[in-house]
C-alpha cells in the first residue's frame, strides 16, 4: 500500500521526463518480476518484495496510463477522455481478481498457472 501511494505521487512527474511508453514498459517488467517472485517465493521476505513490486507497478500503470489517455484525448473531449481512462482502469482492476478467482476454482495447480 505504501509503495502504491508513493508511486502514485511521483510516477506522473517521471513520465513527463521519461515518457509514457517507457514508464508503462517499466511497469510491465516490474509486474512480471513480481509474478515470478510470487510463484517461486520460499520465504516471507520474497513474498513481501513481490508485493512491493506489485504495488509499484500498479501505481505506475494507473497514473501513467490515465495520463496517457488524457494526452491522447482532444482538447474538446477532456471530460470524455478522463471518464474513459477511469472506467478502463476500474474494469482492469476488477477483472484481474475475478479471473484469478475463476482460475483458482477450475484450473489444476492454479497457483503456478495464475502467476506465470
Amino acid at each position: 500500500m505504501i509503495g502504491l501511494i508513493i508511486t502514485l505521487s511521483i510516477a506522473g512527474q517521471l513520465s513527463v521526463i521519461w515518457g509514457h511508453k517507457s514508464m508503462l514498459i517499466f511497469a510491465i517488467i516490474m509486474a512480471l518480476m513480481a509474478c515470478i517472485l510470487f510463484g517461486f517465493a520460499q520465504t516471507i521476505f520474497l513474498l513481501i518484495l513481490a508485493r512491493i513490486l506489485t504495488s509499484i507497478s500498479s501505481g505506475i500503470a494507473l497514473s501513467v496510463g490515465m495520463a496517457a489517455v488524457m494526452v491522447q484525448g482532444r482538447q474538446n473531449y477532456n471530460l470524455l477522455a478522463s471518464l474513459a481512462a477511469s472506467v478502463a482502469m476500474v474494469i482492469g482492476a476488477g477483472s484481474g481478481p475475478l479471473l484469478s478467482g475463476v482460475m483458482m476454482e477450475f484450473v489444476e495447480n492454479p497457483i503456478i498457472t495464475i502467476l506465470l
